[in-house]
């Protein structure tokens, strides 16, 4: 049931053993190559590396959404200023174009 054995440690670290044996160009990796021999073999079980995995995939898929999705808020924002500031000139233009002055109504007036 459990996939620590004395055997299987017994033969993970015989393992080990012969690849430190092995001169530094044959080996092929350094740290990541122990560090995952580490993780995969001799630290967790089949269980607690899947739940390991999975809880880290859910914290990047999370991280990568909160990132875009701040992206996408921005742009929102952006454009929400560029409207308001098109309505403006437009309402601008509404009241300048109905303000008009009309000459012989100011003049009749102060006679």
């Amino acid at each position: 049931m459990l996939e620590k054995t004395p055997d299987s440690l017994a033969a993970a670290v015989e393992t080990e053993r012969l690849d430190d044996a092995l001169p530094a160009p044959e080996r092929s990796g350094g740290f990541a190559r122990r560090a995952w021999h580490f993780f995969v073999r001799l630290s967790f079980s089949s269980l607690t590396r899947r739940i390991i995995f999975l809880n880290l995939a859910g914290l990047f898929a999370l991280v990568i959404g909160i990132l875009y999705l701040s992206s996408f808020r921005a742009g929102l924002i952006e454009a929400r200023i560029q409207s308001l500031l098109v309505q403006g000139e437009i309402i601008a233009r509404a009241i300048a174009a109905s303000a008009t002055v009309d000459p012989d109504s100011g003049s009749s007036k102060g006679s």
